[in-house]
């Protein structure tokens, strides 16, 4: 394991949790459905760093480019993943990252309501996670990560877990732009297989294989002092808190200084 610190990248210190729970295995392999992004709020590029290699899914033909530039020891589709194969209409929010970008339609008719409409209909080859795993996984897959906003029920319907089984799976389980668990529709896809759920952070829920229960000790606990981690500075993983403590610190001497001016004795006279 690299003596250096553990950089976390993710969103919600996704990162962090699966670290902890399989930093011991070396050379690792990941499946990232819905990758977005090779380096800002990603979940696997502190694995990367680290030496693992993986699979990277991502429809949007920007975003898969930025992968195969900044990932080229991994395996990198322009696709969509569901139950079947084919192609499907992604729609896409924004010329930019918004993280609303889907293939489910009522996701867009949930961010039109908002006031919310997408700039572009794509239509994208579709596959599923077990055919992509039969052409380019190895036999241990350590991870599956998964974030459609909110096609996640299509996604684990296109996987049998039988010939392919990660030992860990952390999907985003919130109705997109809400606090609204949005889970129960498909984890009967990942319980009835042979999976456990081990840990929520409000964002994802993680569950583990049956046969790697030895790792669940990992899941107790939050992300904590004890993980020895740091944070990458990614706009939206901590931006707004180091711009509060900028403020704060802008802020404090001015408080110190009237505070002190009306407590200070006056040295005139």
């Amino acid at each position: 394991m690299p003596h250096t610190p553990f950089v976390s990248y993710a969103q919600n210190l996704e990162d962090v949790m699966l670290w902890r729970a399989l930093g011991h295995v070396e050379g690792g392999f990941f499946v990232d459905i819905g990758g977005d992004h090779p380096e800002a709020l990603s979940v696997t590029k502190s694995f990367s760093e680290r030496g693992w290699r993986g699979i990277n899914v991502e429809p949007l033909p920007d975003k898969h480019a930025a992968f195969t530039v900044a990932r080229p020891r991994d395996v990198n589709l322009r696709s969509l993943v569901g139950a079947r194969e084919g192609e499907g209409r992604f729609w896409q929010f924004g010329t930019s990252d918004t993280g609303c970008s889907t293939m489910d339609a009522d996701v867009v008719a949930h961010h039109a309501s908002r006031g919310e409409l997408p700039t572009r209909e794509w239509v994208v080859p579709m596959t599923t996670v077990d055919l992509i795993c039969d052409r380019h996984a190895p036999n241990d897959i350590h991870f599956l990560k998964v974030d459609v906003e909110g096609a996640e029920e299509q996604v684990f319907a296109g996987m049998k877990l039988s010939r392919h089984r990660p030992w860990v799976i952390v999907a985003e389980s919130m109705r997109p732009g809400t606090q609204e668990p949005a889970h129960g529709p498909w984890e009967p896809l990942l319980t009835g297989r042979g999976y456990q759920f081990v840990y929520a952070d409000g964002l994802n829920r993680f569950y583990l294989a049956d046969e790697r229960a030895d790792l669940r000790k990992a899941f107790l606990y939050p992300p904590n002092v004890f993980d020895r981690f740091l944070l990458s500075g990614c706009e939206h993983q901590c931006g707004m808190v180091h711009r509060h403590l900028r403020n704060r610190w802008r802020l404090r001497p001015r408080w110190f200084t009237a505070k002190s001016r009306q407590a200070a004795p006056s040295r005139r006279g």
